[in-house]
């Protein structure tokens, strides 16, 4: 049941991501459906794995994350391109 799950939640995610719908509105409501395929608690497969996942990702990058607004507002400053001769 588990199995029939997963391909009824990928082929709702495929086939709506084709019809135009946003794939990141789409992967959480097809993790839901094969969720509830499995039987089990829907909002725990919610926060125990998803929410884990996203929240473990995050704390990974976090470093990058803060340092792109850094070197984008030091790139605005210095302006390079203006410094450059025209050729």
């Amino acid at each position: 049941m588990g199995l029939l799950g997963i391909l009824a939640g990928l082929g709702l995610l495929v086939w709506l991501s084709f019809r135009g719908w946003s794939v990141l509105l789409l992967a959480p409501a097809a993790a839901l459906i094969a969720a509830a395929f499995a039987r089990e608690p829907l909002l725990a497969h919610w926060t125990q794995t998803f929410m884990v996942g996203a929240a473990h990702f995050l704390a990974q990058f976090f470093p990058l994350f803060c340092s792109v607004p850094c070197s984008e507002s030091s790139w605005t400053i210095a302006a390079p391109s203006q410094s450059l001769p025209a050729s």
